[in-house]
C-alpha cells in the first residue's frame, strides 16, 4: 500500500508582521523566509513522516526544482511531479504573534494539469493504495472519479473550499477532512455535530473528521462518534497545522493492526498530538514532526493539559 498526494506544490513566503495587514494599511514585515509548502506537499511530508509509503503527484514549474529536491531528501518519490515551463504556485502567508495567519494564494502550474498528467496519476495508483486529494489543483472532482473506479481509498480535504466541490460526488469519499468553516459552507450549519450529521446524510457510507483549532477534533461515521480536545501548547504558527493532522490521522487509520472499532479515537488523539507539535514551531511542512516526536509527545500526554476525551 501506497499513499498517493495529488496535490499542490507551493513555495511558501512567510511574513512575520506584527498583526494581519488590514484594508488599505502597507505593513512592514520583520522577516521573510521561503519554505516548501503548498497542501499537497504538506500531507505528503506528513504521511511519510507518519510511516508511510509516499508518491507526490503534481505539477510545478521549473522555478521549483527546490521542492522536488525537498520531497526527495524526505524519502518521498517524485516521479509524478510534473516540470513545466510556467511559474511554480506560491503562497505569500503573513504570521502574527500569536502565531495566526492568513494566506494569498496563486495557483501556477497546479492548476495547469493536463490529460497526460491525470493518465500518469491513475495508471500508479493500485486498489490498495490510498489517493489524498485538496483543491489547489484543476480536475478535482474527474480524479476523484477515475480513481475510485480502480478501488483506491480516497482522501478529501476540501480546501480551499469554492464551488468545485460542489461537483464532487461525496459517495466517491471514503474520508472527508473539513474545519469548522468548511463543514458550514458545505451543510449550511454549524454545530460541528450537525455538520457531521448532514454530510452523513449525504454519504451514509463517508467517514467524517472535523478539525476544531484549539477545541479539538470530532470523528463520526454511520457507527459511532469519537472527539478529542486539544493540546495545551505555545503556538508559533498554525500554518499546516490540518495538513499534519490529517496526515498522522490517516497513518494510524491505514496501518493499523488493531480493530477497526479502536482505530478513530486512537487515530484523533495521535494526530492531535501532531498537529500540537507542528503548531509549536515555526513554517509548515519544515515544521512536521517525526513520529518518533509524536509518540514521546504522547508519552508525557498524562501530564499536558487537553489529553480527554471532548464532547461537542
Amino acid at each position: 500500500m501506497k499513499a498517493v498526494s495529488i496535490g499542490a506544490l507551493n513555495l511558501d513566503i512567510i511574513h512575520q508582521v506584527p498583526h494581519i495587514v488590514q484594508p488599505g494599511e502597507t505593513l512592514t514585515s520583520t522577516s521573510r523566509t521561503v519554505l516548501a509548502g503548498g497542501k499537497g506537499l504538506n500531507q505528503a511530508v506528513a504521511l511519510r513522516r507518519a510511516g508511510l509509503d509516499v508518491m507526490m503527484a503534481g505539477r510545478i514549474g521549473r522555478d521549483g526544482n527546490t521542492l522536488v529536491q525537498y520531497l526527495e531528501s524526505a524519502g518521498i518519490d517524485t516521479s509524478l511531479v510534473t516540470i513545466a515551463d510556467g511559474v511554480t504556485g506560491y503562497a505569500v502567508i503573513q504570521v502574527e504573534p500569536q502565531g495566526e495567519n492568513s494566506i494569498i494564494l496563486h495557483p501556477g502550474e497546479n492548476r495547469n494539469l493536463t490529460d497526460h498528467d491525470i493518465n500518469q496519476m491513475i495508471n500508479a495508483l493500485e486498489p490498495t493504495d490510498a489517493a489524498f486529494f485538496q483543491n489547489e489543483i484543476n480536475r478535482v472532482p474527474e480524479i476523484i472519479d477515475r480513481a475510485k473506479k480502480k478501488g483506491t481509498t480516497i482522501i478529501l480535504n476540501p480546501s480551499p473550499f469554492d464551488e468545485t466541490i460542489s461537483q464532487i460526488n461525496l459517495r466517491n469519499v471514503d474520508y472527508l477532512f473539513v474545519n469548522r468553516l468548511e463543514g458550514a459552507a458545505l451543510t449550511n450549519k454549524s454545530d460541528p455535530m450537525e455538520i457531521t450529521h448532514a454530510i452523513l446524510h449525504m454519504a451514509p457510507n463517508i467517514k467524517v473528521i472535523v478539525t476544531l483549532g484549539h477545541l479539538g477534533a470530532l470523528y463520526a461515521d454511520s457507527h459511532e462518534t469519537h472527539a478529542v480536545t486539544a493540546l495545551d501548547v505555545d503556538v508559533k504558527d498554525s500554518t499546516g497545522a490540518g495538513d499534519t493532522f490529517l496526515g498522522y490521522f490517516m497513518a494510524e487509520v491505514l496501518s493499523t493492526k488493531q480493530p477497526l472499532a479502536k482505530q478513530p479515537l486512537e487515530a484523533l488523539q495521535f494526530a492531535s498530538a501532531a498537529s500540537a507539535l507542528a503548531i509549536s514551531r515555526e513554517g509548515a511542512a519544515q515544521a512536521i514532526p517525526t513520529r518518533a516526536e509524536v509518540a514521546h509527545l504522547q508519552e508525557r500526554g498524562a501530564h499536558l493539559q487537553g489529553q480527554g476525551v471532548a464532547r461537542f
